[in-house]
């Protein structure tokens, strides 16, 4: 795909400053930088200085060359969070930057993967390679993109869960992350157990003799204190 440079000097239009150190300066430094770098084809470097020229001026087209550099490294799911900043900025983009955006949208939700993830206990903390993933519930819907990703489950009172995949894109799966009790805690619940059926079996048990004094005495058949002679 064509680096997007239509639209570059309308990005810095406007009597904005040429001086050193003035942000329209610096991101179109690093704009012209990421361009270079991914003409060379170091589209990791690239991906890096679009996103910090994005950061101090936001430019549709600088997000949008950013999206196409992050798909270039097979990682969509960041090019299409790159491609909802270029939204947010979209009205002064040219229309052709407007259309390759969508293209390239189009073109990213093909190579997602959908992975619905059943999850015990509900409250569980999930993570996708070391970064937390917003939610919660016992079913849990991530978008990934394609390779391999290490998925870990937190909760406190449990052990830690471990989940290994390795993705193609397009693909739709159903997988479970349930948590076991830490050895701690299973000990204290089955504690607590026993002690709940201890107590409801002195309960049960005083309930009988008191009911049975209650029915000798009624009947007259009761014990005496001194002999009944």
């Amino acid at each position: 795909m064509r680096w997007i440079v239509a639209g570059l000097l309308l990005s810095w239009a406007g009597g904005l400053s040429a001086q050193d150190g003035d942000p329209a300066t610096i991101a179109r430094s690093l704009f012209e930088r990421g361009l270079s770098l991914a003409e060379e084809e170091r589209f990791e470097e690239a991906a890096e200085v679009f996103e910090r020229s994005f950061e101090v001026v936001p430019r549709a087209s600088t997000a949008l060359n950013w999206a196409i550099v992050l798909r270039r490294l097979e990682r969509p799911r960041e090019a299409l969070r790159a491609l909802d900043e270029f939204r947010e900025y979209a009205d002064l983009a040219t229309e052709p930057d407007r259309r390759d955006a969508e293209n390239l949208r189009a073109q990213l939700r093909t190579q997602l993967v959908a992975l619905t993830l059943s999850v015990r206990p509900a409250r569980a903390r999930i993570e996708v390679d070391g970064r937390e993933e917003p939610g919660e519930g016992s079913e849990r819907f991530l978008v990934l993109d394609p390779g391999s990703h290490l998925i870990r489950a937190f909760a406190d009172g449990y052990l830690p869960g471990t989940l290994e995949l390795a993705l193609r894109a397009g693909q739709e799966l159903r997988e479970h992350l349930h948590l076991e009790l830490a050895p701690r805690e299973s000990s204290r619940r089955r504690l607590r157990r026993g002690l709940g059926f201890g107590a409801a079996a002195v309960v049960v048990l005083t309930v009988t003799i008191v009911a049975i004094a209650l029915a000798r005495r009624d009947s007259g058949d009761g014990l005496c204190a001194i002999d009944c002679d």
